[in-house]
C-alpha cells in the first residue's frame, strides 16, 4: 500500500515538473527582453563580475548567468514549477486525506495548511510592515522597457 502511494506521488511530481517546465520555458522566452539592443545578456550578468559586488552576489551570478544546458534546464524547470507546486500542495494534501480517510494524512494536510498559511502571512506581513513589495531590494528599480 505504501509503495503504491509513493509511485502515485512520484508520477504526479513528474507530470508537474515536465509539464510546468515546458510552460515556464515558453513563458520565459516570451517575456525576456534584452537589457540593451546590442546584447541579450541581462545587465545583472554583465555587472556581476565587478569587484564592488559582494561574494554572495558573485556566487549567485555564477549560477544565474550560466549557459550550461545541464544546469539551466533544471533551474528553469524548478523556477517554472515553484509557484504551482507551492499553491497546489495544500489542496492535493486535503484531496489525499479525503480519499484515504487516514488520520495521518489528515494530520499532515492540517500541518501543511498551517505552515503554508503562516509562511504566506509572514511574507505578506513583512512586505506591508516594511512598506515595499520587494523588501530585499536595496536599490531603486529601473524599467527594462523604455
Amino acid at each position: 500500500m505504501v509503495e503504491q502511494r509513493g509511485i502515485g506521488g512520484l508520477v504526479l511530481l513528474l507530470v508537474v515538473l515536465i509539464g510546468g517546465g515546458g510552460w515556464g520555458h515558453a513563458l520565459a522566452q516570451q517575456q525576456s527582453l534584452p537589457s540593451s539592443p546590442a546584447s541579450s545578456e541581462p545587465r545583472f550578468c554583465a555587472d556581476a563580475a565587478s569587484a564592488h559586488r559582494s561574494v554572495d552576489v558573485r556566487g549567485l551570478a555564477l549560477v544565474y548567468c550560466t549557459t550550461t544546458p545541464g544546469l539551466t534546464a533544471p533551474l528553469r524547470g524548478a523556477h517554472a514549477t515553484a509557484r504551482p507546486v507551492f499553491y497546489s500542495a495544500v489542496p492535493a494534501a486535503w484531496v489525499r486525506a479525503g480519499i484515504t480517510q487516514d488520520q495521518s494524512s489528515v494530520a499532515a494536510a492540517y500541518r501543511l495548511t498551517l505552515t503554508q498559511g503562516l509562511t504566506l502571512g509572514l511574507v505578506v506581513g513583512t512586505k506591508h510592515a516594511v512598506g515595499r513589495s520587494r523588501p530585499y531590494v536595496d536599490h531603486p528599480l529601473a524599467a527594462r522597457a523604455d
